[in-house]
Formats: C-alpha cells, structure tokens, sequence
C-alpha cells in the first residue's frame, strides 16, 4: 500500500508541473486581427436627405409642411435631416403620396391640415437613433413579423414615480406588397 502511495505522490509531482506548463503554452496564441465595425452604415450618397428635399420639387408639398412647421415651432426639421452626424431614417412622402392621400397641392394641405395633425406627419416620417436600409426590412413572416420602431410623434407622457416615461407613436416596418409611389 506504501509503495502506491509513493507512485501517486511521484506521479503527481511531475503531471502537476507539466499540466501547468501545457496550459501556459497554450495560452500564449496570438488572436486574430479585429475587424473593425463601421456605424452607421453608409447610405452610398453623397446626398443628405434634406438636400434631396430642398432640390427635388418631388418633395415640394413637404418642404412646404416643413416650412410652416418651422414658422410655427421653430425647429428647423430640412437643417435636422441635413444634419449628417445623426443617425435617422426617413420615410418621406413625395408629392404623388400626398395627392393619393386627397391633397392635390400644397394650398389644399395648408388651407385643411390644422398644424398639430402636420407636425405629426412630419414626424411620422422619421426614425430617430436608427439607420435602415430596404434591404433591412424583411418581408413578415410567422417566425419574423414586422419591426417597430418609434417615431418622432410624441403621444403622451405616463406618469411615474420616477422621472415620466415619454411615450412614442410607433411605424411598422414591413415589405408586404410593391405598391410605393
């Protein structure tokens, strides 16, 4: 039994050492090189949204909403979608959204639309925080429905003990159909 004992305590004198320096050697890899990650992604113009909006008459009717918003509030919503350092994404109405909607020009929008219901489909049209591209939006399925993100319209405020929650109306994204005007 002494003599087990003493090939055990031998054996594990020499196993602990050389398990110590097999760890050791295999931690010393070298790791791969980091890939950096780029953000926001690019959207592959050289064009900002509120350029685009400022010199394609396309958009004239919303320029023209923007512009009244402005007057009103004071915020200058075509400087916000210039602005490259934020990050946004904007679905905005051109000119044949609006006239499917019942507003053939802007003087139909302007003399019918009360202010509060135009800022909200000016704000309706933006995504704060959040850059998506077509291509990722996916078509809704069981397993993937569609993606919710808040806009800028402000709904209310719940009140709370703590600070108060701001409460945001939301848009659906989804690719359900190709009618787009």
């Amino acid at each position: 039994m002494k003599q087990n004992t003493r090939t055990i305590n031998s054996i594990s004198k020499w196993c602990l050492p050389v398990a110590v320096i097999l760890i050791l050697a295999s931690c010393n890899k070298s790791l791969p090189d980091a890939t950096p990650i780029l953000y926001p992604p690019g959207n592959n113009s050289d064009i900002s949204i509120g350029s685009l909006i400022n010199t394609d008459t396309t958009y004239s009717i919303f320029k023209s909403a923007a512009a009244k918003y402005q007057a009103a509030t004071k915020v200058d919503l075509i400087a916000q979608l210039s602005d490259t350092d934020k990050i946004f994404t904007a679905f905005i109405p051109n000119n044949a959204a609006f006239r499917a909607s019942g507003f053939p020009n802007w003087d139909v929008v302007n003399a019918f639309v009360p202010l509060t219901s135009l800022a909200a489909i000016l704000q309706y049209s933006i995504i704060p925080g959040v850059q998506y591209l077509s291509s990722d939006v996916a078509t809704p399925t069981i397993s993937q429905p569609n993606v919710q993100l808040p806009t800028l319209v402000n709904i209310g405020v719940l009140p709370s003990p703590a600070p108060p929650v701001k409460v945001q109306l939301s848009t659906f994204l989804s690719k359900t159909s190709n009618f787009f005007l």
